[in-house]
């Protein structure tokens, strides 16, 4: 992991994305420069159409080509004759994002010859500039470059802290010598996905901003993600489940949980009693995530002595602060004699047992059956 953030943080500022190099030199522009009253039209390396040769040096080209028509006599753009390189004979495609913070993607070349670049590898930025994710010496599958007639599958590793939203829009760079620390930009790629296919399915990654809450499902687990501000540091279940096409099924030990569900335009709602919970599709990286690490020790509340340590750490709060929190809203005393049963559990929304916290939806379970919803705000 250091690695990869001393790679990142050192050599990818350094490059800049222009995608003609060396084209235009400074040293020949003059635009009061005599040229011959020739028409003679030349596309310039910077994209642009001269009247003729000398024209185009005038401005600082170093390289120029002769007009191309097309097969009913019409002139061909210079800007698009600049941009058919060997680039254009590449193909980069998305193909999938896995729980542990990869892009996987296709990378396809057509040409023939054997023209290259050395030591390439690829950087993803968005739409603002920002780096997202790049190959790195602990990923690449092929570090030695790029050539003719090559179809490989690569990974990107998402970089530390990046969370983006679903569609991704971004651009795929080509960097030669990326991995010889001399970086080039070869080609640039229009580079997007969306994390939920044609089959509306609900894997893939999660955020409820109502919850503040990430979820993250693979064929077979579910994984929530909570920040807890107390401790700076997140609690992570992991729970099995299936599903159909309108139902998550969580498995517990006690009982499964059915959960109606439906997914649209990259929105997974989740029903729980008369509550719908909205999660959009997003990406992040747990990876740099600090999971919270609570020792044996634990709370219980009483409405006249307030918050004390629980023998055997069988306590309802997992901190004294949510003992606090609770002791001054609501007691538990109170809320099991309101209603004359007493507090067996507390749960989330998907059914996991957990200990109170505030500015989150739980659901207070009692001996007599009946099921309360608690919501605390801090």
């Amino acid at each position: 992991m250091m690695r990869k953030i001393i790679f990142l943080s050192l050599f990818l500022p350094l490059f800049s994305f222009a995608q003609i190099e060396n084209c235009i030199d400074p040293a020949l522009i003059n635009p009061d420069c005599l040229c011959p009253l020739v028409i003679d039209p030349v596309c310039g390396c910077d994209g642009e159409m001269y009247d003729n040769s000398c024209l185009a040096e005038c401005a600082g080209n170093t390289s120029w080509s002769e007009v191309v028509y097309d097969s009913n006599g019409n002139m061909i753009e210079c800007a698009t004759q600049v941009e058919a390189t060997i680039c254009d004979s590449m193909s980069v495609e998305f193909t999938f994002l896995d729980s542990t913070g990869f892009i996987n993607f296709n990378f396809t070349t057509f040409y023939t010859s054997d023209e290259g670049f050395a030591y390439a590898g690829f950087v993803l930025l968005d739409l603002n500039g920002d780096t997202v994710a790049a190959e790195n010496i602990n990923t690449a599958i092929n570090a030695y470059g790029v050539y003719g007639q090559m179809e490989e599958d690569r990974v990107m590793e998402i970089v530390d802290g990046q969370v983006f939203d679903s569609p991704f829009y971004g651009t795929m760079y080509l960097v030669e010598g990326l991995f010889a620390g001399e970086l080039t930009t070869a080609c640039s790629f229009p580079f997007e996905f969306s994390l939920v296919n044609n089959t509306d399915t609900i894997l893939g990654q999660w955020y409820s901003e109502e919850e503040e809450e990430f979820l993250t499902f693979t064929e077979d687990s579910v994984f929530l993600y909570y920040y807890n501000e107390y401790d700076d540091c997140y609690e992570i279940d992991v729970l099995s489940y299936s599903y159909n096409d309108q139902t998550i099924i969580v498995v517990s030990e006690e009982d499964n949980l059915e959960l109606p569900y439906s997914v649209e335009d990259d929105v997974l709602s989740i029903s729980f009693e008369d509550e719908t919970i909205v999660y959009v599709s997003q990406v992040f990286d747990v990876s740099s995530w600090m999971e919270c690490e609570y020792e044996d020790i634990s709370f219980d509340c009483d409405e006249e002595s307030g918050c004390y340590e629980s023998e055997g750490g069988e306590g309802m709060y997992g901190s004294y602060e949510e003992c606090f929190e609770m002791c001054q809203t609501t007691s538990v005393n109170n809320i099991d004699k309101s209603n004359n049963s007493e507090l067996i559990k507390i749960t989330d929304l998907l059914g996991k047992e957990v200990n109170f916290e505030a500015n989150r939806i739980l659901f207070y379970h009692y001996d007599n059956g009946t099921v309360s919803k608690v919501y605390r705000i801090k």
